[in-house]
């Protein structure tokens, strides 16, 4: 089961952010119904609304087709390659132990101030264990195998959006990023890449950056192989 929980607020700051729960199985044979249910008795409200579907592979295909490619950095999102996808500002960090109910407060508080017109704000919480933590961290090249979830912090507006517009949306991540950053492992997701990462590589592969750039060198010693907006794993 991989499933996230966000807190979104839509570009109308009249209307009250809202809570979006999403769960994917990836098992046909599995029912994650009774998680659901489990979730809704202890927030003790029924949701507005919900949808599940039993997806076949060639349908699930289709639709990770239509998201941007893995790896687009939000600076790159709203180009004329980019089609329509917003463009969008975006942090984010994995944690190892709860974080006290004081910053979790201050965090809804960044979240829900200021909010203008035509701004999309969103925070991802994604809970980790299970399945992520049995294996081992020099398993593979993900290394991040001790976290108890990550959260990521975002902002969208239009790609054809004023300058200052794009600014304030980046202010609001760093804001609300920096709000939650000290109780953070310092780990990050190499699928969410992040330009503000003073040591990007580090970061994202932790101890395994090391046999990382062995394997980059030895396949890659001119580095050909870049991600969008750089960041790629350097040679040994």
């Amino acid at each position: 089961l991989a499933a996230s929980l966000k807190l979104i607020a839509t570009g109308d700051p009249a209307q009250p952010p809202s809570v979006n729960i999403y769960g994917v199985l990836l098992d046909g044979d599995a029912d994650g119904s009774h998680v659901i249910e489990d979730l809704m008795d202890r927030v003790g409200a029924e949701p507005a609304w919900r949808w599940a579907e039993v997806l076949p592979f060639d349908r699930t295909r289709q639709l990770w087709a239509q998201l941007p490619p893995p790896g687009t950095p939000f600076h790159d999102l709203g180009t004329p390659t980019a089609g329509t996808h917003p463009w969008l500002a975006t942090r984010s960090e994995f944690f190892r132990r709860p974080v006290p109910t004081g910053t979790v407060a201050a965090v809804l508080d960044v979240f829900t101030r200021d909010r203008v017109a035509g701004e999309e704000r969103e925070l991802d919480f994604m809970p980790w264990g299970g399945a992520y933590n049995r294996v081992a961290t020099d398993a593979t090249a993900f290394v991040h195998r001790d976290e108890m979830f990550q959260l990521k912090h975002s902002c969208a507006v239009r790609p054809d959006a004023p300058a200052r517009a794009k600014d304030a949306a980046l202010a609001f991540v760093r804001r609300s990023w920096e709000t939650v950053h000290p109780w953070g492992s310092g780990g990050v997701f190499p699928a969410f890449p992040d330009r503000d990462l003073a040591q990007p590589a580090e970061a994202y592969y932790g101890s395994n950056l090391p046999r990382l750039r062995t394997i980059k060198a030895r396949y890659d010693p001119t580095n050909v192989f870049q991600p969008p907006g750089g960041q790629a794993i350097p040679p040994d």
